[in-house]
């Protein structure tokens, strides 16, 4: 007769992860004195969930050198489950290393393995985590269950290396079984130990073929699967006498097997086939669960709740609070045999299943939770009410507040795909914003940037629909700043807006946007053409005139530095188009005096006159006012008699301005326009700017500003013919900045101005420095080269001069008909023929 397999052992096949039979087969006949202790600690700690003392528990007993075969198999499985436990209750991100923690411990194990038949408990235990690692992802994947989910495949992926695993346990076992001591001598495992061992694992293999069928969809691979997970019960079943614990189980599993199948006569013919008295007590909370699923499974809902509805036998029962939060739910969705316009029954059982699915989390702890709350999850998805969207949002918000990121985003989908389900727009739309942000907030800008977009264009009539679509646009923006090759979908996106919603929202902003970026790319009428449809009523209008400008100074500056009267009369046309009859806006006026004052110097009293305009009808503590003050000096400082009025208004405009960046950018826009003034207008203009210079000098603070001041100061010393001290002041600077090409460059154009002064070899000197250290085919080493040759034909070396301007035209010659082709023929002729050898 078969040693009839422990009680506790049975009752331990439905805990959590389904383990802890192989751990009692090991302690079978050894438990007392500090052996029980131990065992009865370890109970206490994972009952308490208190795993990781669990597993330095494991690790302390480990640790000696001088532990036995049988102890070490014993608490490497006990480890092997307490992180295959921790990974089960641990939220989805801290999983994986704990699966991983399981493996390993079983793997190292192999690697030195005791010759004990104790042994087989590590990879046994092994496989169990497998097996539950593959269940848990299967019951997280169906909450997505209308759509592909990963989590399908990484559950198959485990299950499978369960079944695989435990095939080869029991070929080991029946090697093991007939050599295995009959008598236990040393507290290890007996033949009859291993005997039950194999009657389990064939359990626990049926249980990893039920759990392989459910991961497909109703057809030929789940009845496989399922019908493949009866073999190994009946087989297990015929080894044993019909009152063994283990055969109630396997009975049960039978059950469950048919169920799932569909076949409902045998499902129940099975459980008629004894009677509640028969079933040890251990079980019986067992058969209640699957009773109550079977009555769901014939839709027998009254029976169902008769079987539910009263008290739970004492004891901590997960799957039996599991599955009477099944009959709550069912009991709350619409009848099934109503059809599609059936009514949702709700009420009461609603909210009892959802105080149910709260209190087995707090009886049972996040594993169960968990299961629980998947399970409303699913079953709301499934309804079509209202109220059982806002279970579903209201829990993936739960989830979101507690940082579980990747369960709040399941979450929020089945919430979505629910209220879509239900026709409830705006709550779907809610939702999918939610996960949509929720992606954006993880860091995961694509799946975001999808998301909102798919939001957008799958509900284009909602009225959020463009500020979603918008949103796609910013993290475009986004991703395009790290990838510039991102930059076309960027542009799409903005040209897809625009098509859908034209009008209101944010049509104006994304108007501006994609003119900024053709004027980027110098595409330079398209951007007019976008800029020009915003409206002077738009909140974007300022922005929109300030890129227009910027597009109108780009294509005046491709037609020269004084553009054509036509280029100005085709500008001054658009604007006056754009404001479309109505009184000037003050951006325009701005805007138009600038590119006047720009481009087209000739016609400097139209832009003094719209600056005046300007500072006549804004208040003077307008910020707008320091603009027009300093382009009034420039506009007063290009026409020659009114040289005067030009140094009034800038020390005016100095004065009211008390922005050191403002008065700043006046300075460097004078320097920008000095080039244009005849000599003596250059010379009253750079006693200003050495005045303003002084002042702004004592209130920088960036040293890149200061530098920018010293050189413009070496400008206006220059400009003011103030030759000596120009020439000391970009000496010091040309010292200070070695590598700063824009100064040794200006540094070399003095000396040559002060040639007669300094001496021509200087001069060469330093054109030979610059062309030294600036790259080739650049304006600056043509300049360079240039600046060699007169100085050389000062020197009478006019040989060496030819030298020079034949090799860069032999080596490095400029573009044909550009401006240093020109300039290096032209030096080459001056040369007389004789002069060249």
């Amino acid at each position: 007769m078969v040693r009839p397999f422990p009680i506790r052992t049975c009752f331990a096949i439905r805990t959590a992860l389904a383990a802890l039979a192989v751990r009692l087969v090991a302690t079978v006949g050894i438990a007392f004195g500090q052996a029980a202790r131990d065992d009865a600690f370890l109970e206490g700690l994972r009952a308490r969930r208190l795993h990781a003392l669990a597993a330095s528990l494991c690790d302390e007993r480990l640790a000696p050198s001088s532990i036995s075969g049988p102890q070490r198999a014993k608490w490497t499985s006990e480890l092997i489950r307490v992180h295959a436990e921790r990974a089960m209750f641990a939220a989805a991100a801290e999983r994986p290393l704990w699966w991983e923690r399981a493996h390993q411990t079983a793997a190292r194990y192999a690697e030195r393995p005791d010759a004990v038949p104790d042994a087989v408990l590590v990879p046994a235990q092994d496989a169990i985590a497998f097996l539950a690692e593959g269940r848990v992802a299967r019951e997280e994947a169906e909450v997505a269950r209308d759509a592909p989910d990963p989590r399908v495949a990484d559950a198959l992926t485990a299950i499978r290396a369960a079944v695989r695993a435990f095939e080869e346990l029991e070929t080991r076992l029946e090697k093991e079984i007939p050599t295995a001591p009959a008598t236990r001598s040393d507290g290890g495992l007996v033949r009859d130990d291993l005997f039950a061992l194999r009657n389990q694992l064939r359990i626990h293999r049926a249980e990893a073929l039920r759990n392989r069928a459910l991961c497909y969809r109703d057809g030929e691979d789940r009845i496989a699967a399922l019908t493949a997970a009866l073999e190994p019960l009946a087989d297990a079943l015929g080894q044993l006498p019909p009152d063994d614990p283990l055969a109630w189980r396997i009975r049960i599993e039978q059950s469950i097997c048919r169920r799932l199948l569909g076949d409902i006569p045998e499902a129940r013919r099975v459980q008629a086939a004894w009677s509640d008295a028969d079933v040890p007590v251990q079980l019986r909370a067992d058969l209640l669960a699957e009773q109550m699923r079977l009555a769901l499974a014939e839709r027998d809902l009254d029976r169902a709740k008769a079987l539910a509805d009263p008290e739970p036998p004492p004891g901590r029962w997960p799957d039996l609070d599991l599955a009477r939060l099944e009959v709550l739910v069912r009991l709350w969705q619409p009848d099934p045999a109503g059809g599609p316009d059936a009514s949702p029954r709700g009420g009461p059982e609603r909210d009892r299943a959802i105080e149910s699915m709260k209190a087995i989390e707090r009886r049972h702890g996040a594993y169960w939770g968990r299961r629980a709350e998947q399970l409303v999850l699913r079953s709301a998805g499934e309804g079509r009410s209202v109220a059982d969207v806002e279970i579903l949002r209201r829990r993936a918000d739960d989830l979101y507040l507690r940082n579980q990121w990747a369960e709040s985003l399941a979450a929020y989908d089945a919430a979505a795909a629910a209220a879509a389900k239900a026709g409830a727009a705006d709550d779907a739309f809610l939702c999918r914003s939610r996960g949509a942000r929720l992606a954006e907030k993880t860091g995961n800008l694509d799946d975001a940037l999808r998301r909102w977009r798919e939001l957008a264009l799958a509900m284009r009539s909602h009225a959020q629909a463009p500020s979603a679509h918008f949103e796609s646009i910013t993290l475009a923006v986004r991703l395009a700043r790290t990838d510039p090759a991102r930059i076309g979908a960027y542009r799409e996106l903005l040209d897809e807006h625009l098509a859908q919603w034209p009008r209101g929202g944010e049509s104006d902003r994304v108007r501006v946007w994609l003119a900024n970026l053709r004027t980027h790319e110098k595409e330079w009428d398209a951007a007019l053409a976008r800029y020009g449809e915003v409206s002077v009523e738009s909140a974007m209008f300022t922005e929109a005139v300030a890129g227009a400008a910027r597009a109108w100074a780009g294509k005046l500056a491709d037609a020269g530095q004084d553009a054509a009267p036509a280029d100005v009369d085709a500008m001054l046309a658009f604007w006056q188009a754009w404001q479309a009859g109505s009184e000037t806006p003050v951006p325009v006026d701005l805007a138009v005096a600038r590119l006047l004052l720009d481009f087209a110097p000739r016609r400097v009293q139209e832009s003094e006159a719209r600056l005046r305009r300007v500072l006549e009808s804004v208040p003077a503590e307008d910020p707008r006012v320091a603009e027009a003050r300093s382009l009034l000096v420039i506009a007063l400082a290009l026409q020659p008699e009114r040289h005067a009025d030009a140094v009034e208004a800038a020390r005016a405009a100095r004065v009211a301005n008390r922005s050191f960046a403002k008065r700043f950018a006046l300075l460097r826009d004078l320097e920008a326009h000095a080039a244009r003034l005849p000599p003596a207008g250059q010379r009253s203009l750079a006693v200003l700017q050495l005045e303003s210079i002084d002042t702004l000098r004592g209130e920088a603070t960036d040293a890149a500003d200061q530098r920018e001041l010293d050189r413009l100061r070496a400008v206006a010393l220059r400009r003011a013919e103030r030759g000596s001290e120009a020439l000391d002041a970009y000496a010091r600077l040309a010292a200070e900045f070695p590598s700063d090409a824009s100064i040794q460059l200006e540094y070399a154009r003095v000396i040559e101005s002060e040639a007669d002064r300094v001496g021509w070899p200087a001069s060469l000197e330093r054109w030979r420095h610059v062309a030294r250290f600036t790259r080739p085919r650049s304006d600056a080493w043509y300049e360079s080269k240039c600046g060699v040759a007169r100085a050389l034909v000062e020197l009478g070396q006019k040989d060496e001069a030819a030298k020079v301007l034949r090799h860069v035209l032999l080596t490095q010659p400029p573009d044909r008909g550009t401006q240093w082709d020109r300039a290096v023929r032209s030096l080459l002729d001056s040369i007389p023929a004789e002069e060249k050898r």
